[in-house]
């Protein structure tokens, strides 16, 4: 026979029925290549896992970005609001002043026709 033969393993009634292998060959051959088995549907697994934990952690921080932009228009658009109520409110001290000093200027400008008027009239009695 050539050296290229590959074993044949045959099992009879828990023999092997050629010299080239035996029944704790074949057991420990199972055995490995069930244990590769394992190991690669564990390490399927495993990185399954990992995969969802990192898709759940990117939910989560982009849940989380969202709802403080979300906060952050909220706050700018409640600031806008407080500050054009401010805003409101200065304009119309602003006009209350202007028409209190205009009403101050109105009531000098008649106190001076007055004092005017009774100096005038105490010269012409004078005369």
């Amino acid at each position: 026979s050539s050296g290229n033969d590959v074993p044949s393993i045959v099992l009879t009634d828990g023999k092997s029925s050629r010299g080239t292998g035996t029944n704790d060959e074949l057991s420990a051959f199972v055995d490995k290549f069930q244990n590769v088995i394992v190991g690669a549907s564990m390490d399927v697994t495993k990185a399954a896992d990992r995969r969802h934990a990192e898709d759940k952690e990117d939910n989560e921080r982009r849940h989380k970005e969202a709802q403080e932009a979300e906060d952050k228009r909220v706050r700018m658009k409640t600031d806008a609001a407080n500050n054009r109520l401010v805003l409101q409110a200065n304009l119309e001290h602003q006009g209350y002043l202007k028409r209190r000093i205009d009403s101050l200027h109105d009531e000098a400008r008649n106190i001076r026709f007055k004092i005017f008027d009774s100096e005038n009239s105490q010269k012409s009695n004078a005369e």
